[in-house]
């Protein structure tokens, strides 16, 4: 996802931005199911952030909270090793 944020940043591409609405919905329910509600909830946020950005251009401290809360995903997943092989597994 962080390399789809990246690309849409430069580009603003619609269809990006919902295939991150759709990435951040996904590992929302997926982060959930597996009893990992910090990532779960981030994710959720993460997932309302991207969809209110789709109807209204977001400011610079929007894309910066939308950027944290990415890196905060990512730190994470880096905290519980095994998370991104079962949230991986269970989103594809």
């Amino acid at each position: 996802m962080k390399q789809q944020w990246q690309q849409w940043l430069v580009s603003k591409d619609e269809m990006i931005l919902k295939e991150l609405c759709r990435n951040s919905h996904n590992l929302a329910g997926s982060a959930g199911t597996f009893g990992f509600s910090s990532m779960g909830q981030l994710s959720r946020e993460l997932e309302k952030m991207l969809t209110s950005m789709q109807s209204d251009a977001p400011d610079r401290n929007q894309l910066d909270v939308v950027t944290a809360t990415m890196s905060d995903i990512e730190q994470l997943s880096r905290n519980q090793p095994d998370i991104i092989y079962q949230v991986h597994t269970k989103v594809r």
